[in-house]
């Protein structure tokens, strides 16, 4: 609009300059008219006066003699006539001529003066327009980012205060429930058992104990560390995004200020120096014509300068916005970096909170070993009053016969409650069992130890794999959401790019699978796994007592692992051996062989991803440079 204004004051000017020339040529022309005639009527006046002269004739010598002072008189009253006409006449023209010429000036130079104003207030216009501009978007910018700021900061505070605080106070109220309840358990218990009893449960007490504060010690140093790192990093991301936008936005106000102020000032100096050109050329040249044409020339050349200089101006303006949308971008980019910590924030705090669950899993399993030993012990407490009360009757009735005796000694090993015993160990297998341990047997259930143990070894193998997995399989799923979120900004990806991504997708989903089929297999086996250590236990415990004949050595060997711990009691040291092989831990081992077998062929089964076809060579790829890409973003930014 301000150019097609400029170009319309250009067109009218030129017109008026174009029609003032018209109209000083006919008036020029018709001055040198009338200049001409008056010469052409003193010339005739003079020829008139000759041939008037030439006719006299000799008699009238005498008349013209004395006429003569009378013609001379005559002649010069005429000669100061016309010398007064033609000087009215000039000094007419010469007003005239001055009259046209200050007419003439006086349009020019308002004309001039209604385009150098209406130039200027098109340029202050313009001028006032960007900065009115650019100074609300910085405003709203800066709202918008105090805004963002503010609200950010009042939700991570508000959450980490509720975290803290539910965190506090769950392992308080966790740990003074524990406390009571193993202090009540050691009350209740310690005056029933034994010396020997209570000092072995004392020690798995103390044990389980110490094991649960120092895992609760341990979370809390963990949940501790881990909330002042992430409160560091985001004190420190904060405060260096804050400086940077700060530092960007008082450079860009500064650089404007100084252009602007450069410009006008340059523009004001050229018009104060033209303003007072203006009026010493026009005193000096106003009586030439020409001059005051070659004036308005170099006006009109100095005005065009002036308008080429506008595009300039523009295109200064076009950078100036340019430069505020990348810094408009660059904001953007800052929040959606701002956005991208907090969702690290929050992977850090579901980590912690796993932790802490897995930590609250662990407790809980240790408690259920720790009843699970305190119940044993209680049945090997009631099992040797049980056989001591026998040994007494058996003492008393010493006098009886030897087949009452035979008979009495053959029923003490079936005495105790069938609550205690296995359904699948009947009073058969009892009394067939031989009193001497057979090779095979000893050899089955050592083989099953090792069979046991190997098998837990191998479950932490699995564990260790699985859990590997698990974090590899949420990167890509992290890597591949943010690729998906780069695609849906960006629409020209091609489409085999997007079929990558979906592939990816597939794969990541069967790979999840495969993962929950592994983990949930892993369950089973440790299930599978307490089951028959628990039930090896069961039996060599009923066993043992079946074939007591004097004092037994009670020990317990208590391992922590993750599926849980388990007991084991050890046979004295005489000529009592392991008993057979029962049906329930053969049972037991080979479902846990026929799982075992399952988790190795769904471990074996999960190959890497291979990258030799072009989709996915394409597709691992994009993933490893969006995922370096985000590596140098966030080494750069923290």
């Amino acid at each position: 609009e301000f150019e097609a204004t400029v170009s319309l004051r250009e067109e009218k000017f030129s017109t008026i300059v174009t029609e003032e020339e018209e109209d000083e040529d006919p008036e020029k022309q018709k001055e040198t008219e009338d200049d001409d005639g008056q010469e052409k009527e003193v010339s005739e006046i003079a020829e008139e006066e000759d041939q008037d002269s030439s006719k006299t004739s000799p008699s009238t010598v005498v008349i013209e003699v004395r006429s003569e002072e009378e013609e001379e008189e005559e002649e010069r009253r005429l000669k100061e006539e016309s010398e007064e006409r033609l000087r009215v006449l000039q000094q007419h023209l010469l007003s005239k001529r001055r009259e046209e010429e200050a007419r003439l000036k006086e349009e020019s130079l308002g004309s001039l003066e209604e385009l150098k104003e209406s130039v200027r207030r098109e340029r202050e216009m313009q001028q006032q327009k960007i900065r009115d501009e650019i100074e609300v978007m910085i405003k709203e910018l800066r709202i918008t980012q105090e805004e963002e700021r503010a609200a950010a900061q009042g939700r991570l505070e508000a959450q980490m205060k509720q975290d803290l605080e539910r965190l506090r106070a769950d392992s308080e109220e966790e740990l003074q429930a524990e406390r009571r309840r193993l202090l009540r358990e050691q009350e209740e218990k310690l005056s029933c058992l034994k010396q020997e009893l209570g000092d072995v449960l004392q020690k798995v007490r103390q044990e389980v104990q110490c094991d649960h504060e120092r895992k609760l010690e341990q979370l809390k140093e963990d949940h501790s560390r881990e909330m002042n790192s992430i409160r560091e990093r985001y004190a420190k991301e904060e405060g260096a995004l804050r400086e940077s936008l700060l530092h960007t936005l008082q450079e860009d106000r500064e650089l404007l200020q100084a252009s602007h102020t450069v410009q006008l000032e340059k523009l004001r100096l050229q018009l104060d120096a033209q303003m007072q050109k203006a009026p010493l050329a026009h005193s000096d040249k106003a009586a030439d014509p020409k001059t005051t044409r070659k004036m308005l020339r170099e006006e009109e050349v100095d005005l065009d300068a002036q308008i080429e200089a506008l595009p300039r101006l523009v295109q200064e303006r076009d950078q100036l916005k340019e430069e505020l949308k990348r810094r408009t971008e660059e904001v953007a980019l800052a929040r959606q970096l701002t956005i991208r910590a907090r969702e690290e924030k929050k992977e850090a705090m579901e980590r912690m909170r796993e932790k802490r669950d897995k930590a609250r899993v662990e407790t809980r399993r240790a408690m259920e070993d720790k009843e699970k030993l305190e119940r044993e012990v209680l049945l090997l407490k009631e099992k040797c009053d049980h056989f001591s009360q026998q040994v007494s009757e058996q003492k008393r009735t010493e006098g009886g016969s030897s087949s009452s005796q035979t008979e009495q000694s053959r029923k003490q090993p079936t005495a105790p409650s069938s609550d205690w015993i296995d359904s699948s160990l009947h009073t058969d297998d009892l009394d067939d069992a031989p009193l001497s341990p057979a090779p095979d047997s000893h050899g089955g259930m050592d083989r099953y130890r090792r069979y046991v143990s190997s098998h837990d070894a191998a479950i932490q193998k699995a564990k260790l794999l699985l859990e590997w997995e698990n974090t590899r399989l949420m990167e890509r799923r992290a890597a591949l959401k943010a690729v998906q979120r780069g695609s849906s900004q960006e629409p020209h990806l091609t489409g085999e790019t997007s079929r990558t991504l979906q592939q990816e997708a597939r794969d990541l989903a069967e790979l999840e699978q495969t993962v929950q089929r592994g983990n949930s297999l892993l369950q089973k086996t440790e299930e599978h796994l307490q089951q028959l250590e628990s039930s090896m236990a069961e039996e060599l415990l009923l066993d043992d007592y079946s074939q007591l004949a004097g004092e037994r050595k009670v020990t317990f060997d208590v391992t922590e692992s993750d599926g849980g711990s388990s007991s084991n009691l050890e046979p004295p040291d005489g000529t009592g051996s392991p008993p057979t092989v029962p049906a329930k831990v053969q049972l037991l081992a080979e479902s846990l062989q026929h799982i075992s077998s399952q988790l190795n062929s769904v471990l074996v089964s999960r190959e890497p991803p291979r990258t030799s076809s072009t989709a996915d060579g394409a597709r691992y790829f994009l993933v490893w440079r969006w995922v370096r890409r985000r590596d140098q973003i966030q080494f750069c930014w923290f």
